[in-house]
């Protein structure tokens, strides 16, 4: 009877440390962005988009957009700035009113949403005052999606 009870609490206690793990990634992701430490931040949150508990929580996602948001505004300041992390981040917050039913995330998705918006339209000037109109064009329905 003892065997059976230590077995069990042994299970469930690793159990309890798998489903822990994930949330840890979010927080120090979180934090790491807040400390204004751009690559952990990246580092972290990327671990846990990849994990099968966390990518069915709204925070992931959220943490997601916004990490990718202020490695695209850094400007080349710690981290290059890419243009890709600015679909990165559209596509993190698209995901999260699926996932949020309580519409606790929702002021913060139309935020990053609107910085989204606001980057890939004006990503799609350029181009377009160079008479890349096709390019242009790709950048402008980006930012209209």
């Amino acid at each position: 009877m003892k065997k059976t009870i230590i077995l069990s609490a042994v299970i469930m206690l690793g159990f309890f440390s798998i489903s822990k793990a994930q949330s840890i990634d979010v927080t120090n992701a979180a934090l790491s962005l807040r400390n204004g430490e751009l690559k952990d931040a990246k580092a972290s949150i990327d671990k846990a988009t990849t994990d099968a508990d966390a990518i069915l929580q709204p925070k992931t996602w959220v943490y997601c957009g916004n990490i990718y948001l202020a490695m695209f505004q850094d400007s080349g300041k710690t981290v290059p700035q890419l243009a890709s992390y600015v679909d990165v981040a559209a596509n993190a917050f698209q995901k999260v009113p699926a996932l949020d039913a309580k519409k606790k995330w929702e002021d913060d998705v139309t935020s990053g949403l609107n910085s989204c918006h606001y980057y890939l339209y004006t990503m799609a000037i350029d181009p377009y005052n160079r008479g890349h109109y096709d390019s242009a064009y790709f950048q402008f329905r980006k930012a209209y999606d």
